[in-house]
């Protein structure tokens, strides 16, 4: 006959595993921040200069951006040679973008499209504006909303 108190100590030790593991799986979700912060971050440098950057640690890039406001047009353009984010925003990636705007109720709108950590990644970003509005990819768009004030 087995003795019981080796019994015991089995399954308390097979507890003790199953609760460590679920420990874990807390901390892995706790790390990545799985949907508890913004994936992007939209910071006023100037009066017309905003900085945005990437806070999620999935890849992404950019498709496009529109500006919802009260009443009038907003220009949005980005500080870059090529007048679009031709990179992959990967946690930490900058990017700084001018917004022409003197009114109060303006929202941006961030349309973009994340890839998984373990998958492959393009080296650029070869996505235009006009792709959002096609029936082509707007399936996988993540839309990240913000106001500006």
């Amino acid at each position: 006959m087995a003795d019981p108190l080796a019994l015991w100590a089995l399954i308390v030790s097979m507890v003790s595993l199953l609760v460590a593991l679920g420990a874990g799986c807390v901390a892995y979700l706790d790390y990545h921040q799985v949907g508890r912060e913004e994936p992007w971050r939209l910071t006023k440098v100037q009066d017309e200069i905003w900085l945005l950057e990437r806070v999620h640690r999935r890849p992404a890039t950019i498709s496009g951006v529109d500006a919802a406001a009260l009443c009038d047009v907003v220009q949005v353009g980005w500080l870059n040679p090529a007048a679009f984010p031709a990179k992959v925003f990967r946690r930490g990636s900058q990017e700084l973008l001018r917004i022409d705007t003197a009114s109060v109720g303006v929202h941006l709108l961030f349309y973009s499209r994340e890839y998984e950590i373990f998958r492959k990644v393009p080296a650029h970003n070869t996505s235009y504006l006009a792709s959002i509005r096609g029936a082509q990819g707007v399936e996988k768009l993540k839309i990240w909303t913000t106001a500006l004030y």
